[in-house]
């Protein structure tokens, strides 16, 4: 299954929006590295005459790394979205998992 920053899955490959694969089948865990992707927007891809499968980012994390990366970019992760992020694992689901990763990666990087 696929899940993506806006609910269109559209929208996410036309403008790069970060998007994960899991197995909807199974309840989230932390310390399961999860598929984070994302795609170049579209007038990039038009300008470069890059295909619709070529990513900027494809890399696996889990709940665990992201967390890790979070405490350590606290500070400036929090004033840039002007909000913060529990440190409890057990309070995640896939969505605030996914937001967390692209929080992470449009401050510091996360591959």
């Amino acid at each position: 299954m696929i899940i993506g920053i806006d609910l269109s899955l559209t929208t996410c490959v036309d403008e790069g929006y970060m998007q994960m694969r899991y197995d909807g089948r199974k309840k989230f865990n932390p310390t399961t590295q999860y598929d984070v992707f994302q795609t170049y927007p579209d007038y990039i891809r038009e300008e470069q005459n890059l295909s619709k499968d070529t990513l900027i980012l494809d890399t696996c994390c889990s709940l665990e790394d992201l967390l890790e990366l979070y405490i350590r970019h606290k500070d400036g992760v929090d004033s840039m979205t002007c909000s913060s992020h529990s440190l409890d694992p057990l309070t995640y689901d896939y969505d605030q998992f996914l937001f967390l990763a692209d929080e992470l990666d449009s401050y510091c990087g996360i591959a």
